[in-house]
């Protein structure tokens, strides 16, 4: 079957001003800009949208922004609803729904965790029943959640118990069960794969849809890798492969989250630096980091250096 959320979806930035207070005016620039990128999705107030730093009242205006935003642009948008109690998660996807946004997704919780595949299915379940009108994904990020239950285990009960379920964001270097997952073949259920500096084996494992952060500022790269992929260009997406990591370790070694809310700002969208606990990263760092993108291809990312 042809995936619901093909090709590239953004997990977007949330934009604050020189305050640290949430700024949803920023919304419609990140989205004509990523639209203008090749984007077809975003995910909206996950790890990269810095959902723990935000209040359930917060995360339920940016929806709102992104709703309006992403149908003005053509994007499709799946609204993260997790959270570490319940009742909030619950009204998280029920505020998605009343918003018909074209997905919702949740973590688990990370701090009192799920002590089995069953309580953690049940978990999801809960969350996913206010929205029962649109596809849920589970997102699954064991290096965060600390859960490292087989994917291709859950989905088959996440199948029978959740009416709704669509499928995973599948954050994990785990590739036996990632293909064990695609290999299952379920109908209407989907894997979208999360960790940008593997994407060449994610898709080689058979996903056809990617869930990153570093989509927001490099998808041309990852846009072209894609296409070498599909094409049989195996050196070519190899070598695309590399550069993606190498303008990630740019700016990991800056802070990769501040870092690259300020490189959105350098590149004209201007949507501020991170939250507290995270610190914002000096000019200097910035331009060292920007001087390796730069190498490698930045901003257009037009092939860059090998």
């Amino acid at each position: 079957m042809s995936p619901n959320f093909p090709g590239l979806t953004a997990a977007v930035h949330t934009p604050f001003d020189s305050s640290g207070a949430l700024k949803v005016q920023t919304v419609p620039a990140q989205a004509s800009f990523l639209a203008g990128r090749g984007i077809l999705g975003v995910f909206v107030g996950g790890t990269t949208g810095e959902w723990p730093s935000l209040t359930v009242t917060e995360r339920m205006h940016l929806a709102d922004a992104w709703s309006t935003a992403g149908s003005q642009n053509g994007l499709k948008v799946i609204i993260h609803a997790g959270h570490s109690a319940l009742e909030d998660a619950r009204a998280l996807a029920g505020h998605a729904a009343s918003l018909g946004v074209d997905a919702i997704s949740t973590l688990s919780p990370s701090f009192l965790k799920p002590s089995s595949l069953g309580a953690l299915v049940d978990w999801c379940a809960q969350v996913a029943e206010p929205a029962a009108s649109l596809p849920f994904f589970y997102y699954h990020i064991p290096v965060l959640t600390g859960l490292s239950f087989p994917m291709a285990d859950f989905l088959p009960l996440a199948s029978e118990e959740i009416p709704n379920f669509a499928g995973i964001k599948f954050t994990s270097t785990d590739f036996n069960d990632l293909e064990a997952c695609v290999n299952l073949a379920m109908e209407d259920v989907e894997i979208l794969f999360g960790v940008d500096e593997e994407i060449l084996r994610g898709l080689q494992a058979g996903c056809r849809g990617a869930v990153g952060s570093s989509y927001n500022f490099a998808s041309p790269l990852h846009l072209a890798l894609i296409e070498a992929h599909e094409s049989g260009a195996l050196d070519e997406a190899g070598r695309l492969q590399k550069l993606g990591v190498q303008a990630i370790e740019a700016l990991q070694k800056a802070g990769y989250l501040p870092a690259a809310k300020q490189l959105m700002g350098r590149m004209g969208v201007e949507i501020g630096s991170a939250r507290p606990p995270l610190v914002p990263v000096s000019e200097a760092a910035m331009d060292e980091a920007e001087e390796i993108l730069r190498g490698l291809g930045h901003p257009d990312w037009g092939g860059g250096t090998s």
